[in-house]
């Protein structure tokens, strides 16, 4: 028997931020906070076209977020479903 992963809508909150590089450049990173309870944790984004959020909303919304247990795994954005993991 395989243990199936629980999806559930819970309040995020998409954070636009942008990667300084050495050589000056900088590129697009995305995290999302997810609350879970009274919690909130930071998420990083993984595997996305930077294109995919530019009218993506910033303040606290319902979305359906994947969990393994009680952990974060995936978030539904749009039409997409994107991994995520906690950000270091």
């Amino acid at each position: 028997m395989t243990a199936t992963n629980d999806r559930r809508m819970l309040v995020t909150q998409f954070v636009p931020k942008d990667k300084n590089w050495e050589d000056g450049s900088n590129s697009p990173t995305h995290r999302m906070r997810i609350r879970l309870g009274r919690n909130w944790a930071m998420y990083e984004l993984a595997r996305y076209n930077s294109n995919d959020f530019e009218a993506e909303r910033t303040d606290a919304t319902p979305r359906l977020v994947e969990l393994n247990g009680n952990t974060p795994v995936a978030v539904t954005i749009g039409n997409c479903i994107y991994p995520v993991t906690l950000a270091s």
